[in-house]
């Protein structure tokens, strides 16, 4: 809060030089000159953020620890090799890929991967469905089957996407030859959507032996540091079960640095390395309790405030203008000898 403060004296202190300079070179209009500036700066500031912004979740049960957070709006395909029990090693594909009916290859990977259909949101159901074949020949797929459904839409409720795959898995030699997966994020994010407690890959055999796990699931961004959730606390309102306040307990630990102990709760974000932590919601299913923790990097953050006080001072310059010459001219009528430059008189 303090750090807040001492940025809104900087930016009065800076918008104080430019409305003295508006008002050098535009006279009387500086302070509208001002608000426009400032207005402007607040526009900038929308492109800016639109730009670069970066939104995530963290979901963490509690006394569990996680490193990374989930971009909820992108998806991506996993291959994570297994065969090392002391190192895991993956290989991501991005959903850009997965849109295109194209063969993909790369030198980390033993096999190639050719996307035969791509559902943005999608439900899973029995292989019977009449008038519905099923492209899947090995895996779950054989079991199930994805049938596509509407796209989110921002009126929907705060509903979420949930993506199925349709890929081949085949030598790359020989990329038409190979066994169709169906992949859905009710399995790679299971813990999300099924309250499951751990996710529930599709398990693979590549032509060199290796084994890998393959997950269809949201984009994940790995941070050098890890969180772990001590408690989580939800408040309700009494005789009913709305929560009317979360609050996460966190221990924050990178390696090389003292640990960090922090409490999260509702419009009480807490900032670390340039991203700000905030309490978004709170769940609990058979396995525990759960928080979900938004973390954002925005880089102009403290752009809206400073733009803020730039218009109020503006508005304030002209309305002081605007305010002086009117009293100037009114005191003129009352006393007709008063010089047009005459100061204003004292109050007795």
């Amino acid at each position: 809060s303090l750090r807040i403060l001492w940025h809104l004296i900087q930016a009065e202190l800076a918008a104080l030089v430019l409305l003295a300079g508006c008002n050098l070179l535009f006279k009387r209009r500086g302070g509208i000159v001002v608000i426009h500036l400032g207005v402007g700066l607040l526009m900038f500031c929308e492109l800016l953020v639109a730009r670069t912004a970066v939104e995530e979740q963290m979901q963490i049960m509690e006394g569990k620890t996680v490193n990374f957070a989930r971009d909820i709006r992108q998806v991506e395909l996993v291959f994570e090799d297994t065969s090392d029990p002391n190192f895991v090693d993956f290989v991501a594909i991005p959903e850009e890929l997965l849109q295109n009916e194209s063969v993909i290859t790369n030198e980390q990977l033993p096999f190639a991967v050719t996307p035969i259909e791509y559902l943005r949101n999608s439900t899973l159901s029995d292989k019977t469905q009449p008038n519905r074949t099923n492209p899947a020949t090995a895996g779950v797929g054989k079991e199930l089957i994805a049938n596509r459904m509407r796209p989110v839409a921002g009126t929907d409720g705060g509903a979420v996407n949930v993506a199925a795959a349709y890929v081949r898995i085949a030598p790359k030699d020989n990329p038409t030859e190979g066994d169709v997966y169906m992949l859905s994020q009710l399995m790679g994010d299971g813990e999300l959507f099924q309250g499951r407690r751990v996710d529930e890959p599709e398990k693979i055999t590549s032509v060199d032996g290796k084994n890998y796990n393959v997950y269809l699931r949201y984009r994940r961004n790995y941070k050098p540091y890890a969180v772990t959730l001590k408690n989580v606390v939800a408040e309700t309102y009494k005789g009913v079960p709305t929560p009317r306040d979360y609050a996460s307990y966190i221990t924050l630990a990178k390696e090389g640095q003292e640990p960090v102990d922090s409490k999260i709760w509702m419009n009480n974000p807490m900032r670390y390395a340039g991203e700000t932590f905030y309490q978004q919601s709170y769940s609990r299913d058979r396995f525990g309790e759960w928080t979900t923790l938004q973390v954002v990097a925005n880089v102009g953050w403290m752009v809206p405030y400073v733009a803020c006080m730039i218009v109020a001072t503006g508005m304030m310059g002209h309305f002081g203008g605007t305010l002086s010459r009117f009293l100037n001219r009114y005191y003129r009528t009352q006393d007709p000898n008063l010089p047009a430059t005459a100061a204003l008189p004292e109050k007795a």
